[in-house]
């Protein structure tokens, strides 16, 4: 058996070619060999979207370890005027910016 150890800043469910198995921040239990690694739900807040990886001499010690990270978004203004409003409101209209 090969072991995974899955990071991500918030708890998610770990999905392993296509099945859920295991949680971040658990060490998971595989088999040997070639797997798709990516998070559960929701699917649009992380990068990158998922890893291929050979797993092969590694423990429950001593586990594989991928990184997963939050995706930035820039709120972007609705008036087009080529800035990032970071307060959520366009600073020269009082508009809600989007997120992009």
């Amino acid at each position: 058996m090969e072991f995974l150890l899955v990071h991500f800043p918030r708890s998610r469910r770990v999905l392993i070619d296509d099945e859920f198995n295991g949680r971040t921040e658990d060490v998971i239990e595989l088999e040997v060999g070639r797997h798709v690694v990516s998070l559960g739900p929701p699917y649009d807040n992380y990068t990158p979207d998922q890893y291929t990886i050979v797993l092969k001499d590694t423990s429950e010690l001593d586990p594989r370890e991928v990184n997963f990270e939050l995706k930035a978004y820039r709120l972007y203004c609705p008036n087009l005027c080529s800035r990032s409003c970071a307060s959520g409101l366009c600073t020269l209209s009082g508009k809600r910016s989007e997120r992009g």
